[in-house]
């Protein structure tokens, strides 16, 4: 293992998996920045660890720009093997020269969608033999696979981070269930359509009424105005996460590149416990909807009651009803 060494691909996700793996076998400290202004403190605490602290490796998540303006620091290190700590570029692209010098030495990791490479009229079947392998690794198992890749693939496209939350978005749905085609329509169905995210913004705000009101007056379907609100209440999670917008917005599954400054307030005033709690409420909701042959807006409204009840605890003011997006 070499002292300076990336993962690099377009998908953030999949950085992170690639990450996972190749950090599996240290034992040391793992540390992680976004583009540090202060590199000289990083290459301190690497090459002279404290007494009785073990070494650390860095993660840097670092832009090529980034990655430019410090080249004249980071080309050394390229040469050198890991002796104490280290440093793991996690990024889209690398510098040409730096790209060249690790790639040499075996330093680079390529975390790129098995897709990346093939023409667009070629790629269409390697990203639904992804979608389905992934599928199928829910344990209670999977249904006309295929299918259901294809359903998910036509609806996402093919950015890899979009397409991941969409099949944990789907498997969390499906619960102790196979995933089926049914399911998958089913949450993919929730996740468009504005009069369900103002039913999102209005649970999320603990507006019961408001929320109520919208459930009946725009006569949305349950199963997708539940969907919405897992969605964006995995989005205010995946804010608690990380401080860095694009990898939050990854997390998150998002295409678009919107601010997330509203979210982060919204999701900093709840707080990650009850942020869980709400989500393993919905959870439950959507098993029930598919479980029962009940009122299902008796359900959702019950939800609405659980939400209010869990974003007032502790608290003592809730923002108005708005979109988190």
């Amino acid at each position: 293992m070499q002292k300076l060494s990336a993962v690099v691909g377009p998908s953030v996700g999949l950085r992170e998996e690639a990450l996972r793996q190749h950090l599996a076998a240290w034992r040391g400290e793992v540390k992680r920045v976004a583009e540090p202004t202060d590199l000289q403190r990083v290459l301190a605490d690497i090459d002279a660890p404290s007494l009785f602290g073990a070494p650390s490796l860095w993660v840097i998540r670092a832009s090529e720009a980034w990655q430019r303006s410090h080249a004249a620091v980071l080309l050394p290190l390229t040469e050198q093997a890991l002796v104490l700590g280290g440093i793991v570029l996690s990024s889209a692209t690398l510098e040409p020269r730096l790209a060249a010098a690790m790639r040499a030495t075996g330093a680079v990791i390529d975390a790129s969608p098995p897709w990346s490479a093939l023409r667009p009229w070629e790629s269409a079947s390697a990203i639904r033999l992804w979608i389905a392998d992934r599928l199928a690794q829910h344990a209670p198992g999977l249904q006309q696979g295929l299918h259901c890749a294809e359903l998910i693939h036509a609806h996402i496209g093919d950015d890899a981070d979009a397409l991941s939350m969409a099949i944990a978005q789907v498997t969390t749905y499906a619960g102790d269930q196979p995933v089926t085609p049914s399911v998958v329509d089913a949450v993919l169905t929730g996740m468009a359509g504005r009069p369900a995210y103002e039913f999102a913004a209005a649970v999320l705000a603990g507006d019961s009424g408001r929320a109520c009101s919208l459930l009946h007056a725009s006569r949305l379907e349950p199963t997708h105005a539940l969907a919405v609100l897992q969605q964006e209440v995995r989005k205010l999670l995946a804010c608690l996460e990380t401080t860095d917008e694009a990898q939050a917005l990854a997390l998150a599954g998002l295409k678009s590149r919107t601010s997330l400054r509203q979210a982060r307030q919204l999701a900093q005033g709840i707080g990650r416990d009850r942020l869980l709690r709400l989500l393993a409420g919905i959870f439950h909701a959507q098993r029930t909807l598919r479980s029962s042959a009940g009122d299902t807006m008796l359900t959702v409204e019950l939800l609405v009651l659980h939400a209010r009840r869990v974003l007032h605890a502790g608290r003592t003011s809730l923002p108005r009803s708005s979109s988190v997006s």
